[in-house]
């Protein structure tokens, strides 16, 4: 039951901020490729960049 109240009160909380702060920064990332790499280097290097930044993060959340 401690375990239980445990992952309640912290793993859980502390996972969903992980998982917005994860989010927050794929947005700032996503932001900056429109803002710099679109208008220089075109949309593909922008989006194999996010596609990549996007999968480290999941795949680091999720297996943990």
């Amino acid at each position: 039951m401690a375990e239980l109240q445990m992952l309640l009160e912290e793993e859980i909380p502390s996972g969903k901020r992980a998982l917005l702060e994860s989010y927050q920064n794929l947005t700032r990332v996503a932001d900056y490729c429109e803002n710099n790499y679109i208008q220089v280097r075109g949309v593909y290097f922008c989006e194999a960049t996010l596609s990549a930044v996007y999968y480290y993060y999941f795949f680091r959340f999720c297996s943990t």
